[in-house]
């Protein structure tokens, strides 16, 4: 359940200013700035630390920036760095109301300038950047792996608004062990342990309103300063908004924030101590904000070494007087300050109680996930005695932050939900009738979100979370955000999933951005860009599609082309913009060490020029007489030479049509050069070689700037083996000639098996030169671990016996050869049931189901078997038994057997027929 990945910095202009002409059509004022930090910022380098604040002369470019670029930015010494960041919702809005308490009751107070980005660092794609901009105010943080590296926090002591640049390297370990009270205060029955979600849970986007109250302590720990507090607490929940958003599909939204000063004092006098919060927050709160809007409230002090929180179970929806958190957050330690860390945290965890979000050092379910802690394990009886604590990456239900510390890593825990929790607090989010989608239109991408890899021809599953839109755009970029690239114009948002077919490139900096076509400022943009790429098996050396650049996009060939003087992109043959290239005047494309020590060679491309007897070059190897392997040219006629070790070899192919795009494809094997023009075999000589072997130069469009060709071209191909004339024709008629999907013969689909030997059998595919088997165990072949994953396989068999009794399990395949992956197959079920040993398919058509989708009634024909002590069983997907009877007819015939399912929800199920004599699953749909 844990849904997405997201990020949190800010911060970056231009002074190169941008509009992509591409998506302009699309998304209007889709602005990317780009600066250098030394612009944006105004910084001070002292002791070794940097100090920032904004140059206000780029508030405007700010407010109106989608994309934002900062360069060069030093975040330690001898580590600087490039900010892609792309801004996001912000947790405030105009219905906001931010107060404070004067003597003579509340006063409202102005609405600060609040925007917030996210992305990531160049070329450190494991860490996520956000920052922050309160007015003039910087907050932001970087994380790798879930871990908070840097922050950016202003010394909220002084007043000063200066912010510092702070690495963990720099916390201090002097930290308290501290928790939380949750344990001892709470209104649930804690003896209870978890039970299993026997219901689907939903992908939609929900939001929770959320009121904060700070008191005198916090105002202090913020240098006496109304608006440090209030940015302060801003700048929090910004970065819980964060979490919330990526792990549980949750978006926080404040819709009341009051700051206590010292005149007057707040009415708790708690002096940073958050366990004496409760009680007088309670009462406060009943009788003075019966009418503030929320779904839940927090109220945060503040201690010099941060002093824990509560928070209460089944809190939301304002429930009654127990609807809320508390915490007490550092705020004011001195530099290096490690604060905004710890308060991230505690916050973060404290509101997770008002989810149900249980300790991961409890029993609760079942065992601890971490022995950060271990005393309430070992008494509770799921954890040995003998075990004592240790340090664990931990997550933010855990407590092993300070146990981290104790064992001198530093105060440092993953920013992250553990699974077991994240399912938890997402059913009880779901439970809650007061969260609903947001009033505002909004776009969540989900996936992909990290970084992902996939393969040529591989369906990548784009999934997303959207409330208000009614069609979405997605488009894909490799070079963040110049140029874009169209994957769908428009989807249904409701649908919440769209597979895109993996086109041949080679990137490790793919991102996608989803966007209402009715108003693109409601969209989502990738921060962790994923990769893909064309896996050659060790047959093609390069794929040059010219999509605006001349990037190689087979991973592990030839280097990417690099443009001399100025090659012309224009429209392809379809008529696609910027996806050929034009030559003239010498122009060309150079593509370095382009070693060619094989036997067998094919190239092939596309091209449209002028006839010429001046001879035009069009693609080869020049790098000196002593060093070519190969040319291709047009003169006169379609022509080419092959450098073997017998002797220079010359062929020509046919006269083609002038100024139209045509396809030409050369081979030699060795002995035999053949010639092709738009998938037609138009000549064949014998030529015994072999090719001369070299680590040479290739060139594009001209013989470092003779022999010049005029026209396009593009999609060029260089093959280390002789294509088939099939497959020539396949890449004239831009059929990617992948492998059509394999059909499954066995086991056959929703079948029960009781041997552990299970071999799985499918249909030999042409055209393959591999096969891709997958098993999982929920269903889920993208988000969650498979047993099997094995993309090598070269017979149409696997065998696996590491089942697990009771359980289901489903499985695919697909085929696939250099030319990329073909579709995967259909998804097959099963079984596993160890108890069982009679398995016959040949009795499927015995058991006849209607309806299907059934909604409350399922009506049940029996067919000639004997029902005699039989059992009728319904199973979720998970294997959860949702309804059984028994049935017992003597007589051997035709049965018809009424189930009532009025009682089940909306899912997909399994039931199964279980006699004395024979075993057999179906798969039902019920839908209400």
């Amino acid at each position: 359940m844990v849904l997405r990945y997201k990020y949190v910095f800010v911060l970056f202009f231009s002074l190169s200013f941008t509009i992509n002409n591409l998506f302009a059509e699309k998304i209007n004022k889709e602005y990317t700035f780009s600066t250098s930090a030394n612009e944006i910022f105004n910084i001070k380098n002292e002791n070794d630390k940097s100090k920032i604040s904004l140059n206000r002369n780029f508030i405007s470019q700010i407010n109106q920036s989608k994309n934002l670029i900062i360069k060069n930015l030093q975040l330690t010494e001898g580590k600087f760095v490039n900010l892609e960041l792309t801004k996001r919702k912000s947790i405030v809005d105009e219905k906001i109301k931010f107060l404070t308490q004067t003597k003579t009751g509340e006063m409202k107070l102005n609405a600060p300038n609040v925007i917030m980005y996210s992305g990531t660092i160049d070329g450190y794609p494991e860490e996520k950047a956000n920052l922050i901009i309160i007015d003039n105010l910087l907050f932001g943080a970087v994380l790798k792996n879930d871990v908070i590296q840097y922050f950016i926090s202003p010394n909220l002591t002084d007043g000063n608004t200066e912010s510092e640049i702070v690495s963990k390297e720099n916390f201090p370990n002097d930290i308290k062990d501290l928790g939380c009270l949750t344990d001892n205060l709470n209104k649930v029955e804690s003896g209870k342990y978890f039970k299993a979600i026997e219901h689907t849970l939903s992908n939609e986007l929900l939001e929770l309103e959320l009121a904060v109250e700070t008191d005198t302590e916090f105002f202090k720990a913020t240098g006496g300063n109304t608006a440090l507090a209030q940015a302060y607490a801003i700048a929090i929940f910004s970065m819980v908004d964060v979490i919330y958003e990526e792990q549980l599909n949750i978006s926080i939204k404040l819709s009341w924030l009051k700051n206590w000063t010292d005149n007057p004092a707040d009415p708790y006098n708690v002096k940073g101590n958050a366990y004496a919060l409760p009680d007088t927050v309670r009462i406060y709160w009943k009788e003075n904000y019966s009418d503030v809007q929320r779904d839940v409230f927090h109220v945060m002090t503040s201690i010099s070494y941060g002093g824990g929180g509560f928070g209460y179970f089944d809190a939301l929806c304002d429930n009654k007087e127990y609807g809320f958190s508390v915490s007490s957050v550092q705020a004011s330690h001195s530099f290096p300050i490690m604060a905004f860390n710890y308060d991230v945290y505690i916050v973060a965890h404290e509101l997770g109680h008002n989810f149900n979000g249980q300790h991961t050092h409890s029993c609760y379910f079942g065992s601890p996930t971490d022995t950060c802690i271990t005393t309430d394990a070992i008494n509770g009886g799921c954890l040995d005695a003998s075990i004592t604590p240790r340090p664990n990456p931990g997550s933010i239900m855990s407590y092993c932050g300070g146990t981290n510390n104790q064992f001198g890593l530093g105060y440092q825990v993953k920013m992250v939900f553990d699974e077991k929790n994240a399912v938890l607090m997402r059913n009880t989010a779901e439970q809650a009738l007061c969260l609903t989608a947001p009033s505002e239109p909004e776009v969540v991408l989900q996936n992909p979100n990290n970084n992902q890899s996939f393969k040529t021809g591989d369906y990548i599953p784009i999934k997303w979370n959207s409330s208000g839109v009614d069609n979405i755009g997605i488009y894909y970029t490799i070079d963040n955000g110049i140029n874009w690239f169209t994957i769908a114009d428009s989807v249904f948002a409701s649908d919440n999933l769209h597979y895109w077919v993996a086109p041949k490139m080679c990137s490790s900096n793919i991102k996608l951005r989803l966007f209402d076509i009715s108003d693109n400022s409601v969209a989502d943009t990738s921060v962790i860009p994923f990769s893909i790429y064309a896996d050659s098996f060790g047959d093609t050396l390069a794929f040059y599609p010219f999509n605006k650049n001349a990037a190689n996009s087979i991973c592990g060939g030839f280097p990417d082309g690099i443009l001399k003087g100025s090659p012309q992109a224009v429209p392809d043959r379809y008529g696609n913009p910027n996806s050929a290239f034009s030559f003239s005047s010498g122009n060309y494309i150079f593509i370095p060490d382009a070693d060619l020590n094989h036997n067998e060679i094919t190239v092939a491309f596309w091209f449209k020029g002028e006839n010429s007897t001046v001879k035009k070059f069009f693609i080869g190897t020049n790098s000196g007489p002593a060093l070519n392997v190969f040319e291709i040219y047009h003169w006169g006629a379609l022509g080419c030479t092959f450098y073997l070790k017998a002797g220079l070899y010359q062929c020509w192919a046919g006269w083609p049509e002038a100024n139209t795009w045509k396809h030409a494809a050369f081979t030699y094997d060795g002995d035999t050069a053949k010639a092709y023009i738009n998938g037609v075999l138009t000549m064949t000589e014998e030529k015994p070689g072999p090719l001369l072997n070299f680590t040479t130069s290739l060139y594009i469009g001209s013989r470092k700037g003779s022999e010049p060709y005029s026209g396009a071209i593009d999609d060029i191909y260089i093959f280390k083996k002789v294509l088939s004339e099939g497959e020539i024709a396949s890449l004239y008629y831009d059929n990617p000639f992948v492998p059509e999907k394999p059909n499954l013969l066995s086991p056959l689909d929703s079948s029960l098996i009781s041997n552990p030997d299970v071999n799985f059998i499918w249909d030999w595919v042409a055209n393959t030169k591999y096969y891709h088997f997958q098993l999982s165990d929920n269903n889920d072949f993208v988000n969650y671990p498979l047993p099997v994953n094995d993309s090598l396989l070269k017979d149409t068999t696997f065998a696996f016996d590491n089942h697990v009794n009771g359980k289901t399990y489903y499985w695919r395949v697909k085929s696939g050869n250099f030319f990329g992956s073909g579709r995967w197959s259909d998804v097959f079920s099963f079984i596993f049931d160890s108890v069982n040993n009679v398995e016959d398919y040949n009795y499927e058509s015995s058991i006849i189901i209607s309806p299907i989708p059934a909604s409350e009634i399922l009506e049940i024909m029996i067919n000639n078997l004997s029902t005699e002590h039989s059992e009728i069983i319904i199973c979720d997907e998970l294997g959860h038994i949702v309804k059984n009877e028994i049935i017992d007819y003597p007589i051997f015939g035709k049965h018809k057997l009424k189930l009532d399912i009025s009682g089940i929800s909306t899912g997909i199920y399994f039931l199964k027929f279980q006699s004395k004599d024979i075993s057999i699953v179906k798969k039902i749909i019920i839908i209400k």
